[in-house]
């Protein structure tokens, strides 16, 4: 009982964006790994927390140990926790980490998943071929995202418009 009454009190914190003390009282939930799907709930949310907070390197930590604790690709918390160490990975500049959790986010996830996180790990996907210079990638992979949600590519064809200079073209 211990485990859940700090998640979902963790959870309530994190709700009311006291991000802090919820990872306390997820650190309090994990303190006791009885149910597996707390373990995991646990370490995603306090990933969450991390990113809010700007903390990405613990984001990382915290969503690596979703996996650790044996996360099925099937549970809920699988893909978000992909889309979020993705971006974990992005804002600390570690495009190649990143690109694998997005693209895996957008080659599974479309079914299952909102549409504007979908398209964001789409445009995120072709942020990070750019920035390893994979240029050609990047324009495939914008142009999908502009195929996805063309109301909203500008920054699309921006992101176009300065690989085709850097190209040449």
């Amino acid at each position: 009982a211990y485990q859940q009454i700090a998640f979902f009190r963790g959870t309530e914190y994190f709700n009311n964006s006291k991000f802090y003390e919820a990872v306390q009282l997820f650190d309090k939930s994990l303190q006791q790994p009885i149910m597996q799907n707390f373990v995991i709930k646990a370490n995603y949310w306090k990933g969450e927390a991390y990113s809010i907070a700007l903390k990405y390197q613990d984001a990382v930590s915290a969503y690596a140990a979703v996996f650790g604790a044996g996360a099925a690709k099937t549970s809920p918390e699988y893909l978000p926790t992909r889309y979020g160490i993705g971006y974990a990975y992005y804002n600390l500049k570690e495009y190649s980490k990143a690109l694998g959790h997005f693209a895996y986010y957008v080659e599974n996830g479309k079914s299952v998943v909102n549409e504007r996180k979908y398209y964001d790990a789409m445009v995120r996907l072709g942020d990070c071929h750019y920035a390893l210079k994979q240029y050609k990638r990047s324009l495939v992979v914008f142009d999908e995202a502009i195929a996805i949600n063309p109301r909203q590519s500008d920054y699309c064809y921006f992101r176009k418009g300065v690989v085709y200079g850097i190209m040449g073209d």
